[in-house]
């Protein structure tokens, strides 16, 4: 295959454009960008390939497709673009902004605050970050409404308040909503905590002092009152910051290491030469280096968010990536052109020296109950991504499962599985349902390589042995199982008897006890009750679609809203039966084969040689 690969490879133009790896299966394994598409591809398909990282891409590749561009520029823009959409499992990947938490205000209200919200919308109001963690976010957002005393309330809130709140007598709010207060002063006092939130702490500061000068001279000794308590708590709090730069610029220092197919990205942002606050991100990195790390994670990082006027980088990169960064009037400096001595290479030597240390220990409270786990389980290897299988059903209704996944020793949704089973909806049965599931998820084991180091059931003995019976049948009875069984308690005339959590595996016949003290506990009860969870959300949903079900929408044509619909106008059976067929056609999105329809069907269900009456649910 890298004969012929390496063939294609040759025939392909001395042209920029961006190059699409695929798998046997056809998906996009990894999106890379080339200044010459030729001498690119040839590199990947060449007989002894040193690195190892490289070489194991090159064993999944069974074909690539090419896209040409105009320029380099375009193509690195493009290939940006395919990596947020494809999300290739061998390219540096960021984790989507919606996912990132932002703060937004909107100037467009009588009364703007401040909000926390996880997606950026073009709705007129103004954002600011996305940040890295909620931690962060909170850290900034509770600074600013120190210095001001903004509405924190909802609008709710707002509108139905009786009395000021307690932020009022702690003098954290001016209490709009009980108050007279000038809508243009509260309307500055939000830009100027806006100019905060932007590192522009001088310039606030400066316009305190004015504002307040001001107030004093036409005696509104109230309004300057305020704004020298704000001012003396933004000198305060900007003076617990270090100032790093001799002058007052703005400047965002990154930081990456690399350790083990994971990668770390730091941030020091730097606002008028003090310390604003730091960010990092933790990304997968199966085969780049530092430097197509730092590159790749930069297009992504900045694609929503506003560039400072410098941008201090630990290492040279690709000139084509300076390019598209200078664009936006961005100023980058690496640490090969400056003095280790110097205030830049000071900032990025402790950037460096945070992401090495956020990657390698900081974090890490998880590794030693992964390793207790490890050691109680008797495993062969670190069980860092675990997942756990819960059956949920109630007599023959809406059997469902659900298998949750942690990977290094926190939930990720994005992975959770949720099954319907319906090959044992005719009977209740516990182990044939986890032998069901068991199977599917090794079946996706084979097909995407998707693989565990640990599944973990909620049950005991017997839901373990059908757990094994299924990775037997399918060739993988080496696949590291374990059972967790709930705490049971046994009441006597004497005393109540707990048997305590217990632990089942393969290898040995009885359980072991998993005390609340064991470092193990922890994460294998959080497991279990997150898939408990899950699963009794799912069985509860599918339950009260079962219960309020309806016959009409068996009709075809007859969907969810149009059954809302027909329901709205004919509330009731009698009403729904005495309508006519000009009376349906009334109904927006109501054909006239559709109304024949519901006629001929509440005809034949009157019928009663038909069987049951018509069972109509009038929940709207």
């Amino acid at each position: 295959m890298s004969t012929t690969l390496h063939h294609k490879a040759s025939t392909m133009p001395e042209q920029s454009g961006v190059y699409l790896m695929k798998n046997r299966r056809g998906k996009i394994i990894y999106v890379g960008k080339a200044k010459n598409l030729r001498h690119r591809l040839r590199t990947y398909f060449v007989a002894n390939i040193e690195n190892l990282k490289i070489s194991t891409l090159v064993k999944e590749i069974h074909g690539f497709e090419i896209i040409l561009t105009t320029d380099e520029v375009e193509a690195l823009l493009l290939e940006r673009t395919l990596i947020k959409h494809q999300k290739p499992r061998y390219n540096v990947l960021l984790r989507d902004d919606k996912e990132f938490p932002w703060l937004r205000v909107d100037l467009q209200e009588p009364w703007p605050r401040l909000e926390k919200v996880r997606q950026k919308q073009d709705d007129g109001a103004a954002y600011f970050g996305p940040y890295g963690s909620v931690k962060n976010l909170n850290l900034l957002l509770n600074l600013v409404r120190r210095i001001f005393p903004l509405v924190r309330c909802s609008r709710y809130q707002f509108k139905h308040v009786t009395r000021p709140c307690n932020y009022y007598q702690m003098k954290m709010c001016l209490a709009p909503c009980h108050f007279d207060v000038s809508r243009d002063d509260y309307r500055h006092m939000m830009e100027r905590a806006m100019a905060v939130l932007s590192g522009q702490t001088q310039a606030v500061a400066a316009s305190l002092n004015q504002a307040m000068r001001k107030a004093a001279q036409e005696e509104k000794f109230e309004l300057a009152a305020r704004l020298r308590d704000q001012l003396q708590a933004l000198q305060n709090s900007t003076q617990k910051r270090t100032v790093v730069l001799s002058s007052n610029i703005d400047a965002d220092v990154f930081g990456v290491d690399v350790h083990n197919g994971k990668a770390l990205l730091y941030v020091l942002m730097v606002r008028d030469g003090c310390m604003l606050g730091h960010d990092y991100f933790r990304v997968t990195s199966l085969l780049e280096n530092e430097q197509q790390v730092l590159a790749e994670f930069l297009l992504q990082y900045y694609e929503h968010r506003p560039r400072p006027a410098n941008i201090l980088l630990p290492f040279t990169l690709e000139q084509v990536l300076f390019t598209a960064l200078e664009a936006h009037n961005c100023n980058i400096t690496t640490g090969t052109t400056v003095k280790a001595s110097s205030d830049a290479g000071r900032l990025l030597a402790l950037a460096s020296k945070n992401a090495t240390f956020q990657l390698r220990h900081g974090g890490r409270a998880y590794e030693a109950e992964l390793h207790a786990v490890q050691q109680l389980l008797e495993l062969k290897q670190l069980p860092r991504r675990i997942e756990c299988l819960d059956i949920s059903n109630f007599q023959h209704d809406a059997i469902v499962a659900a298998l949750v996944c942690f990977i290094d020793g926190k939930p990720r949704p994005d992975l959770y599985r949720k099954y319907k089973l319906a090959e044992t909806a005719t009977k209740p049965d516990d182990y044939a349902s986890i032998a069901a599931v068991v199977q599917r998820r090794l079946q996706r084991l084979v097909k995407d390589n998707d693989h565990f180091d640990l599944l973990l059931i909620d049950g005991g003995r017997g839901q373990l042995q059908a757990a094994q019976k299924a990775c037997t049948e399918l060739g993988y009875p080496h696949i590291a199982l374990a059972a967790l069984a709930k705490n049971r308690k046994r009441h006597t005339v004497a005393r109540t008897v707990s048997s305590g959590e217990r632990v089942f595996i393969p290898q040995r016949r009885a359980p072991l006890p998993l005390p609340p003290s064991a470092l193990a506990f922890k994460i294998l009860t959080q497991l279990r009750d997150e898939a408990h969870r899950v699963a009794q959300a799912y069985h509860r949903n599918l339950r009260a679609k079962i219960s309020h079900a309806s016959p009409l929408t068996d009709i075809a044509g007859i969907g969810h809203v149009l059954h809302r619909r027909l329901l709205q106008k004919f509330p009731d059976r009698v009403a729904l039966q005495q309508a006519s067929i000009e009376q349906l056609l009334e109904i927006k999105g109501m054909s006239k084969n559709t109304a024949q329809a519901v006629l001929d069907f509440l005809s034949a269900m009157s019928n009663p040689e038909s069987g049951p009456g018509l069972r109509i649910n009038t929940r709207k």
